[in-house]
């Protein structure tokens, strides 16, 4: 880890706070702009997470607005925690920040935390992998976003537009990642393959967008390794907001579909544009309980 601006001191936790510090010393008195940078490379693509401890006495404090996270140069928002001290342990009540639990391509990635305001104090940053070869791996119970922008491109076909992916101007949208998938032709499709350790339920939400008012039941269809999987409401209409409104061509509508027991092993979704094209922002795969033997 790099720091490119600012000063911090390093630090050695006493008491019992020592013995859950990796290497015996962490960082604190972290100044305002300082920004500590990680690089790491994959071999190949990999569902990546990302995790930092971090510790402040104060149960009230929150890293929104303290520290911003930048992946690949994209802002990301970390999962809540809640922080404080316990008795014995002040400073260096060591919680487990997720900073991003998200599939990336193979090459190059740049991990950013900067300190915008009060940095707290910090023991390490893990990087996680699993899940080689496949879009994502899962082990239990979770929900896995994969944003539009990031699906494999190679079954599409372009209607026309400059990119398969463009950054949404409609501030009214609130698009994840601010990013989207787009410009696919009626027979187009994308696959997103993982693999699950154990027998669980998964539940599928994407969340489309189209400009004309289009029922997706009758114009798109979502399989799990090559059997169809119906729509909870196949009769949803997308389109966009009322004429009261400026969003027009990223007005989302969650689209879910219906829940699938799979076994463990390795699957594939597929997504098919069978008679339009629309906008995707993000599939989230939601697993449940899993499965009773």
């Amino acid at each position: 880890m790099k720091v490119t601006d600012g000063s911090y001191k390093a630090e050695a936790p006493t008491g019992t706070a020592l013995e859950t510090t990796s290497g015996g010393q962490s960082i604190g008195n972290v100044t305002k702009e300082t920004v500590f940078s990680v690089n790491f490379n994959l071999h190949e693509k990999a569902t990546v997470n990302l995790v930092a401890l971090m510790a402040k006495p104060e149960a009230d404090y929150a890293l929104d607005g303290n520290v911003a996270f930048n992946l690949d140069d994209k802002e990301v928002t970390p999962a809540a925690v809640t922080f404080g001290s316990v008795e014995g342990n002040t400073y260096w009540n060591w919680k487990e920040v997720t900073i991003s639990n998200t599939l990336l391509a193979a090459g190059m990635h740049h991990l950013t935390l900067t300190a915008t305001n009060a940095f707290p104090n910090m023991d390490c940053i893990k990087i996680i992998t699993n899940g080689y070869g496949s879009d994502f791996f899962v082990k239990g119970a979770e929900t896995v976003r994969i944003e539009g922008e990031n699906v494999d491109k190679t079954n599409l076909i372009s209607d026309g537009g400059s990119s398969f992916t463009e950054t949404s101007d409609e501030a009214i949208a609130e698009t994840s990642g601010h990013s989207l998938l787009c410009h696919c032709n009626p027979g187009s499709y994308f696959e997103i393959s993982f693999e699950n350790t154990i027998a669980i339920n998964l539940s599928l939400s994407l969340r489309l967008s189209k400009y004309e008012a289009l029922v997706i039941g009758e114009n798109y269809s979502v399989y799990v390794d090559g059997n169809k999987v119906e729509w909870t409401d196949p009769t949803l209409v997308l389109g966009k907001a009322d004429e009261t409104h400026t969003n027009d061509w990223h007005n989302w509508k969650i689209c879910d579909a219906t829940s699938k027991a799979l076994e463990a092993g390795r699957h594939t979704m597929k997504f098919s544009f069978e008679k339009a094209g629309c906008n995707v922002d993000y599939v989230d795969f939601v697993f449940l309980a899993p499965v009773a033997e």
